[in-house]
């Protein structure tokens, strides 16, 4: 466990400083992990927007099989020391929570330390920060909920290709909010959601990715409830 751990660190590392050569060689602070792109910059060009994603294929591996891990593991222990599934539930969305936290500071350590190197962004880099965690806990969250009838690693391919799509589509082709609702995972950064454009539609978005996760969490509980461990 903790050799894999070093592992997906480094993963984690890697993907940032490539984030990172990106934002510099474009010398702009706007093209970094939670603000995202403007059109004009990148429009098509698939491999400039790419390592932006990165980050988030290394939170979603990190994440990982924790409730395959409760199904087939040390799942039945637990419950037989009196947890009940609820708790065993919001226990782990709340380590999923705290490891997210974690993870985001860093990626923001490292844009903080070399943003002399960048065009800075006069506003909106907070609500930028709170949408880009709490639309990636919502995908943890989704990805909790698929693992109970679907394999980990098929899960982890599968959202990482919807966050892809869902971000080359809204990038170039749709901006209705509806469509950014149903390809939420473009709400993650800020040129998207509003936060750095100053729209007050941010605030719309930010309600509805709050009750995204609050949904997904309740249905969560109540499809592990039904579910055997064994």
């Amino acid at each position: 466990m903790l050799k894999s751990k070093l592992v997906l660190s480094i993963i984690l590392i890697v993907a940032c400083l490539a984030q990172l050569f990106s934002c510099v060689f474009q010398g702009n602070f706007q093209n970094a992990f939670m603000i995202g792109l403007a059109p004009s910059d990148y429009g098509l060009e698939i491999s400039k927007f790419l390592p932006l994603l990165l980050p988030v294929c290394f939170i979603l591996f990190f994440t990982s099989g924790s409730i395959e891990n409760l199904k087939q593991g040390y799942g039945k222990m637990l419950i037989v020391r009196n947890y009940s599934k609820t708790v065993l539930i919001l226990k782990r969305c709340l380590n999923n929570f705290i490891a997210l936290i974690c993870i985001v500071l860093f990626q923001f350590i490292i844009f903080f330390v070399a943003r002399e190197s960048m065009t800075p962004v006069e506003s909106g880099t907070l609500k930028s920060l709170i949408m880009y965690f709490l639309t990636i806990f919502s995908l943890i969250v989704i990805q909790s909920l698929l693992e109970i009838s679907i394999p980990a690693h098929i899960v982890n391919i599968g959202i990482f290709i919807y966050c892809f799509i869902a971000y080359y589509l809204v990038q170039n082709f749709v901006d209705a909010p509806i469509w950014k609702m149903l390809l939420f995972p473009s709400l993650m950064f800020g040129m998207q959601n509003g936060a750095v454009s100053g729209e007050s539609i941010y605030y719309g978005y930010l309600l509805f990715i709050v009750a995204l996760n609050a949904l997904c969490i309740f249905i969560l509980n109540l499809r592990f409830k039904k579910t055997d461990i064994f």
